[in-house]
């Protein structure tokens, strides 16, 4: 939790709660099954990755009674983002194991740098305190669209981050 109390310039005091329910429940899990929390999860399967959703929905009962809107952010957000992002995967060929490896699921958590933003009078990816342009990342495609690319062709295509050889 990041505390932001009231000073000359901030009239008001405040709270950004910076839970990383993703990493968290994760790395929970890896415990339980004696793993560490770098340690690759190759044996995972798609009941693995039910346990971790079935986690973040008992949080969300757990905390029903002290934190409603934390509730409905776990509800209404976090644990929808998580299952599409499991449903991704494994539509995609992906075995469960990359669910839970630390260099292909990565959770940021809150944004990383909460200066560098879209600048909404212009809608331009701008840094506001120095105008500058944020970086931008395109890989190019072939065929302009992609809808389904394997694992093996991921791999030996583009390269993508995360997939080892």
């Amino acid at each position: 939790m990041h505390l932001y109390p009231q000073t000359e310039k901030r009239l008001k005091s405040g709270y950004v709660d910076a839970s990383r329910w993703l990493l968290n429940t994760l790395l929970a899990h890896k415990v339980r099954l004696g793993l560490g929390r770098r340690d690759e999860h190759p044996a995972a399967t798609h009941a693995d990755i039910d346990a971790v959703l079935d986690k973040l929905e008992d949080l969300a009962n757990a905390l029903e009674a002290a934190d409603r809107r934390a509730t409905a952010h776990l509800r209404g957000q976090i644990r929808p983002l998580v299952a599409a992002y499991a449903a991704a995967l494994q539509k995609a060929g992906y075995p469960p194991s990359l669910f839970f490896s630390c260099r292909f699921t990565i959770d940021t958590g809150q944004i990383v740098n909460l200066v560098e933003e879209l600048d909404p009078r212009h809608l331009s990816p701008v840094v506001r305190a120095t105008g500058r342009r944020l970086r931008s990342h395109t890989i190019a495609l072939p065929g302009d669209v992609i809808e389904h690319i394997g694992l093996e062709q991921g791999r030996a295509g583009f390269a993508l981050p995360g997939l080892t050889a």
